[in-house]
């Protein structure tokens, strides 16, 4: 613990980053109950207000209201459980894909390895976006198919660097041991292996949640959601106002900046104290 405190003291930005990630985290658990006004509520005498700072807004309304008379700030913090759900959801999906066919690629290698390593350079060369696009249409644009289609295209960076870092460990004279002792390699895989690239799959888990935040966001705006209640949906809904209304996309598009910022931040920070090479020099 008296590590970790002088690691914040001497860097201070993770606690930006963690206090970022509490406050969506409780917004996105009680958004329903935080929330002023219901965020479907339509009150066209009250269209399009702006924010309590500018001429004619008021503090009954923080942030606004959009074009059919809809509380902004109650969008904004109900929108915030589509984003998290669907960040968490995905890279929980990509990291059981990625670590399974990284670990095995990289301890068994082989055909397999080959096919693996195949699949991940082509995922890679593709644009994410381009294959969640794709995947979504086929499946279908619902919060679900989001969820499938971000977790199946965000995988390869687990598999590449697992695999990476698999081949490496094999070579280490504790697996040799193990094998020589007669240990199965599901045993050594589950046992030594795995332990020892733990750290590795938190900091890209953490990492890969505001970018696939960001990523559905624009599915989202493009039409591909399936949800109405989300930043993504109020930024394309606004856009056409922006230059009468410029809150309506200004806001939705700052909160999944400062969102993604704040899981960046942490998981720069948790790859700092994580990693044994860097972490020795901290």
């Amino acid at each position: 613990m008296r590590r970790l405190f002088r690691l914040l003291k001497r860097n201070p930005a993770p606690i930006l980053g963690i206090i970022i990630i509490l406050t969506v985290l409780f917004a996105a658990l009680f958004g329903t109950h935080l929330a002023p006004f219901d965020p479907d509520a339509m009150d066209l005498s009250n269209r399009l207000k702006p924010p309590f700072w500018m001429k004619d807004g008021n503090w009954k309304h923080l942030f606004g209201t959009d074009m059919l008379g809809r509380d902004v700030f109650s969008r904004l913090i109900c929108g915030t459980r589509e984003s998290i759900v669907i960040g968490i959801s995905s890279s929980f999906i990509a990291l059981l894909l990625g670590v399974s066919l990284g670990m095995r690629s990289g301890y068994l290698g082989g055909i397999f390895d080959i096919v693996v390593m195949r699949l991940v350079d082509i995922m890679l060369a593709l644009p994410p976006i381009m294959i969640a696009i794709v995947l979504v249409a086929i499946i279908g644009p619902h919060l679900i198919s989001i969820i499938i289609a971000m977790g199946l295209t965000m995988w390869s960076e687990y598999a590449k660097v697992i695999r990476s870092r698999t081949l490496t460990l094999k070579e280490e004279s504790f697996i040799l041991a193990a094998k020589v002792l007669g240990s199965s390699n599901l045993r050594i895989v589950l046992k030594h292996v795995f332990p020892n690239i733990i750290y590795i799959i938190i900091v890209i888990f953490t990492l890969q949640i505001g970018t696939i935040i960001l990523w559905s966001t624009a599915l989202s705006f493009i039409g591909l959601g399936g949800v109405t209640l989300s930043w993504g949906w109020d930024i394309a809904a606004g856009r056409i106002y922006v230059s009468t209304a410029w809150w309506l996309s200004t806001i939705p598009g700052l909160a999944i900046f400062v969102t993604v910022l704040g899981f960046n931040l942490f998981g720069d920070w948790l790859r700092d104290i994580l990693d044994p090479s860097l972490s020795k020099e901290l």
